[in-house]
C-alpha cells in the first residue's frame, strides 16, 4: 500500500468516525422536539391547619426526545367545580433525562373557605367532577425553545381518599 493511499484510507476512517459521533447532533438540528407528556401520579394529605389544607400532587412527567430538556416558568392552578381553588409556580430549573420519566411533586394550599365551600358542594353531588390541574411552562432544547400547556384530571375520589376523615 502506497503512503497516499494509505493517507486516504486513514482520512476516510477518521471521517467515518467523525460522522458516526455526530449523527444524534445532526438528527437533532433536523427535528423538531417533542413536548413532554404531563400525567397525574397521586394526591397526598400533608396537613391541616386552621387556615389551610396542604396536599401535594405528583405529576409524572415524560420525556420522549433522546435529548434532555430543561424547564422554567412553570405556574399551575387547580380547579374544582371549575373555581380556582389555589395556584402556584414551581421554583428553579426542571431537568427531563432523555427518553425518561420524571416525578415532580406540587405543593398546594386550598384555604379553609373554599375547601369548605368544594366539600360542601361535593357531598350535594354524588358523582364531582374531578379536580383539574392546568399549568403552562417553557422548555429550553439543543435545538430550541418551546411553550407548553397540561390540563390532568384529579379524580374526586382520589382527593377524597387522601383526607384523613
Amino acid at each position: 500500500m502506497t503512503k497516499a493511499v494509505r493517507l486516504k484510507f486513514f482520512t476516510l476512517l477518521f471521517c467515518a468516525a467523525i460522522l458516526q459521533s455526530h449523527c444524534t447532533s445532526l438528527k437533532m438540528l433536523f427535528s423538531d422536539p417533542i413536548p413532554p407528556k404531563v400525567s397525574f401520579q397521586s394526591i397526598t394529605f400533608k396537613s391541616l391547619s386552621l387556615k389551610a389544607i396542604h396536599l401535594e400532587v405528583t405529576l409524572n412527567i415524560r420525556n420522549k426526545n433522546d435529548f434532555p430538556l430543561q424547564g422554567s416558568n412553570f405556574s399551575y392552578k387547580f380547579l374544582l367545580f371549575n373555581n380556582p381553588i389555589a395556584k402556584g409556580q414551581i421554583k428553579g430549573p426542571l431537568i427531563l433525562k432523555e427518553e425518561k420519566a420524571t416525578e415532580v411533586n406540587i405543593p398546594i394550599r386550598i384555604s379553609i373557605t373554599k375547601s369548605l365551600k368544594a366539600f360542601t358542594k361535593s357531598l350535594e353531588n354524588p358523582n364531582p367532577p374531578p379536580m383539574i390541574i392546568k399549568g403552562e411552562g417553557v422548555f429550553d432544547s439543543p435545538v430550541g425553545g418551546f411553550d407548553i400547556e397540561f390540563s390532568e384530571k384529579i379524580p374526586f375520589n382520589e382527593l377524597r381518599k387522601s383526607l384523613p376523615l
